[in-house]
């Protein structure tokens, strides 16, 4: 036993004398997650979507970006949002915009949001060897005027969800959308008393969500960008946000075009 312990020992030593002649292998990741946090709600005949702007560095200590737009309108109906490594977020918006223009050249109609919904699905699954890296998730109005949301995973698995959420927030912001939205986390008792899942109340649940969010997850901050569109309304709505919200958050406008307004989360009422 005493000569088995010298030879091991002789060979540890050999060992850790050979290691810093080693040369470590560099490796490379193409992949990348770049924060921020993308949601959506979705009620009988509305959707409310919402994304924050910030666009952080693979540490997410970096802040690469502070007006990333997250949030993608397709069609008059059909809203994306989407979370994950930003250069592929804009290339899957690249080419579902141009499926969806090809799509209305060809049969001279708007595509639906379950044809789209179909599409987006097979298109990721074509890339499931070296997949997109995103969470999307598409909204919109379906056929039957109801609002919809198809939640995605990065290779194509799809399904359509009362809510949704995605990004680095996106288990916190699930975990509120239960308890304030579905109140699945509640007795039956009490959720008999819970108001009805209503447009206003859709907004008031996503701002609170965000407020709350921002507080606690780093790559989720700088400003959100809200949208809401109905049933029956012939383009998208924007919905602007009112300056007199509680919680002393002072929400004005991000950029001065006439397209969407944004809340700021660094500016606070004194």
């Amino acid at each position: 036993m005493a000569k088995f312990k010298d030879a091991l020992d002789d060979s540890s030593a050999a060992l850790a004398a050979m290691s810093p002649m080693i040369e470590q292998q560099r490796q490379w990741n193409p992949y990348s997650s770049q924060g921020g946090t993308a949601a959506a709600l979705a009620g009988d005949d509305f959707v409310v979507v919402a994304s924050d702007t910030r666009l952080t560095g693979p540490n997410e200590i970096e802040i690469l970006s502070r007006n990333c737009e997250k949030t993608h309108i397709l069609t008059n109906k059909i809203i994306m949002n989407n979370c994950g490594f930003y250069g592929d977020v804009l290339q899957l918006k690249r080419l579902l915009m141009l499926r969806i223009d090809h799509y209305e050249f060809v049969y001279q109609h708007a595509m639906s949001l379950e044809q789209c919904s179909e599409m987006l699905a097979r298109m990721l699954y074509s890339r499931r060897s070296f997949p997109y890296y995103t969470g999307a998730i598409l909204c919109g109005i379906d056929s039957d005027g109801r609002g919809s949301i198809y939640g995605y995973d990065p290779v194509g698995c799809v399904e359509r969800v009362p809510f949704n959420a995605s990004g680095n927030g996106g288990k916190i912001v699930q975990t509120f959308f239960e308890n304030q939205w579905t109140f699945s986390t509640v007795s039956p008792e009490e959720r008999k008393k819970m108001p009805k899942p209503t447009l206003e109340r859709a907004l008031s649940v996503m701002r609170d969500a965000f407020r709350g969010l921002s507080e606690r997850e780093t790559t989720t901050g700088d400003s959100v960008k809200l949208y809401w569109t109905k049933a029956g309304d012939d383009q998208a709505t924007f919905f602007c946000a009112p300056a007199n919200l509680p919680l002393a958050w002072r929400l004005t406008p991000r950029c001065r075009c006439d397209c969407c307004f944004c809340w700021h989360f660094d500016e606070v009422l004194k």
